[in-house]
């Protein structure tokens, strides 16, 4: 499932012309889904009134091909719920919800949230990001299980707290399905453990798909793409600003965005960035 950036022209608004373009080529790449508004997606950066229209004409370029997943998340329960509503109302599959992190709050209030937020959606599922590297809040598996027993639709995970084996094993134990993420930086560890899919970014769609293709077999193919992929991998995941700039870099580059533009404040790639990451994309466009 491809995490769509969201496009922004040199002056820093959003490009939808580059942003139908980005879903037709990540449908055509193999996306089985599209998710707007991840942590790659600069959500945090966006208005209310840019992400309706953005998820607008997400869900008309897409046309039901493929099912849509909208991040919901809000700092405050009440708006998490109003976003909800309205998102689902829109026409998306599910929602993925980060927990509130700028009042960081307690575990009653973990729960309350993903509970009023699940009842918002008409019964369409609920994905709990479980960030805590980027949040601040930790999930622990217990609190995840009292929401599900509450609110049976909070039935995903996306997994993002490595180490991530002994977590998604014991949530897939518990009847939650599992999503990998971070980058697929730990991919081939989350799939062993039980993980049924991978949220990834927009910049090298068809080989995310090629290794996860591998991946669901357990084969060696598997760890040839991955030994290939993964200085790139490891690269952009220096931390979440490069990795936007780098998801961008591709997507311009390869004539799919107008612009790699991000707003400001946000990590712009130096010539030495750029110079090592196009050694790193030749060294993983060689033969497997």
């Amino acid at each position: 499932m491809t995490v769509l950036p969201t496009p922004f022209d040199v002056k820093g608004e959003v490009d939808l012309t580059s942003l139908t373009r980005l879903v037709d080529h990540a449908i055509t790449e193999g996306s089985d889904g599209l998710v707007c508004f991840g942590l790659a997606s600069e959500l945090y950066k966006l208005s209310d009134s840019e992400r309706t229209e953005i998820l607008a004409a997400v869900l008309e370029q897409v046309g039901g091909r493929v099912p849509v997943i909208a991040g919901s998340e809000s700092n405050s329960i009440e708006t998490a719920v109003a976003r909800t509503a309205d998102y689902c109302a829109a026409g998306v599959a599910a929602v993925m919800v980060l927990p509130p992190t700028f009042v960081k709050p307690d575990e009653s209030t973990v729960i309350d949230y993903y509970c009023e937020v699940a009842s918002a959606t008409g019964g369409a599922p609920v994905i709990v990001q479980d960030a805590p590297l980027w949040t601040g809040v930790p999930l622990p598996v217990r609190i995840l299980r009292r929401v599900r027993e509450l609110a049976p639709n909070v039935s995903h995970v996306k997994v993002e707290n490595p180490p991530n084996q002994s977590k998604i094993a014991e949530l897939t134990e518990a009847g939650f399905t599992c999503v990998g993420g971070y980058g697929a930086l730990h991919l081939l560890e989350d799939v062993r453990a039980g993980a049924c899919g991978v949220m990834y970014g927009a910049g090298s769609i068809r080989n995310m798909v090629a290794l996860w293709g591998a991946a669901a077999s357990d084969s060696e193919l598997a760890w040839r793409y991955f030994e290939r992929m993964l200085p790139l991998l490891a690269f952009q995941m220096s931390s979440l600003d490069l990795f936007i700039a780098v998801q961008k870099h591709l997507l311009h580059r390869a004539g799919i965005i107008a612009s790699a533009s991000v707003r400001r404040p946000g990590q712009q790639l130096s010539e030495h960035h750029v110079e090592w990451l196009e050694l790193l994309l030749r060294r993983q466009e060689e033969p497997t």
